[in-house]
């Protein structure tokens, strides 16, 4: 897990040098290719696998009717505030920790 904090606490400070481009899609790319292979490593799901329950939060917080995925949420999102969608995934991920006392390091 501390390789997985680590990685997100850098990628926060300069997504750039880990997506290329500023944008969710590869961001969700690039989260959820990291957290395969550690479910084929350690055939297991890792205990801070976040996705699931910050896509949850997210439709919660903004009342979205749709399932979608957590990217796909801040998508949206992201259009009607001046805020790129990557760094709404930070702003709501550190609230999303507060609000629901899981912290996943960052």
């Amino acid at each position: 897990m501390n390789d997985f904090i680590k990685l997100l606490s850098d990628l926060e400070k300069q997504p750039l040098l880990f997506i290329n481009k500023k944008d969710i899609s590869l961001l969700n790319a690039f989260i959820t290719g990291y957290l395969l292979n550690d479910i084929f490593r350690n055939n297991k799901r890792p205990n801070y696998d976040f996705r699931s329950s910050f896509s949850e939060w997210l439709k919660e917080k903004y009342n979205f009717e749709q399932e979608l995925s957590w990217a796909e949420y801040l998508n949206s999102l992201s259009k009607y505030e001046s805020l790129n969608a990557v760094d709404l995934f930070f702003r709501e991920f550190h609230i999303f920790q507060k609000e629901t006392n899981n912290y996943y390091g960052i």
